[in-house]
């Protein structure tokens, strides 16, 4: 019985500068993020830039970092101020409503993301301090609490009726 190492097939398979690996990173240095910050710790297998080298995204080849095309770099130069690209962020990034999300899906987003100790403030959609974020607006959420409220006070005193009635009887 002959037995085909499928590991050894993918290993030849890959390009100039890479390095066949069973467990390598879910977010690998690549040139619009050399140091990847946050990154989920999951195992994935196949070809990897071999260590000095990025991941140019427009080329999909392993360079220095002098050598990464002005494609890569532009994209990364696009964030707004406090701002990086990162090709694997977090699908729940913290905002001035959620700075610790709660749950999160382990998924991979592309973008810009606020840089470390930065929040994204809903309302100007701008990266800040946690002390710069804006109030609350009386749409947060969607919900009009100009008229939420009231109606909320309104049904509340309803139901504080209903319960003294039913307790007098």
């Amino acid at each position: 019985m002959q037995y085909f190492d499928f590991r050894m097939e993918t290993y030849q398979l890959c390009s100039e500068n890479e390095e066949f690996k069973v467990c390598g990173s879910a977010c690998p240095p690549t040139c619009s993020q050399p140091e990847p910050d946050a990154c989920i710790s999951v195992c994935r297998m196949g070809c990897f830039c071999k260590s000095g080298y990025y991941r140019d995204e427009s080329t999909n080849e392993c360079v220095k970092q002098d050598q990464c095309s002005e494609i890569a770099m532009e994209t990364y130069q696009l964030c707004s101020e406090n701002e990086e690209f990162k090709i694997c962020g977090s699908a729940c990034p913290p905002t001035c409503s959620q700075p610790e999300p709660d749950a999160c899906i382990p998924v991979c987003r592309m973008g810009c993301f606020c840089k470390s100790g930065y929040y994204r403030d809903e309302n100007t959609n701008k990266c800040v301090k946690r002390d710069q974020c804006s109030k609350i607006s009386s749409t947060t959420y969607g919900i009009d609490l100009a008229t939420t409220l009231p109606q909320f006070a309104r049904q509340s005193a309803w139901l504080d009726d209903l319960s003294g009635s039913t307790a007098q009887r």
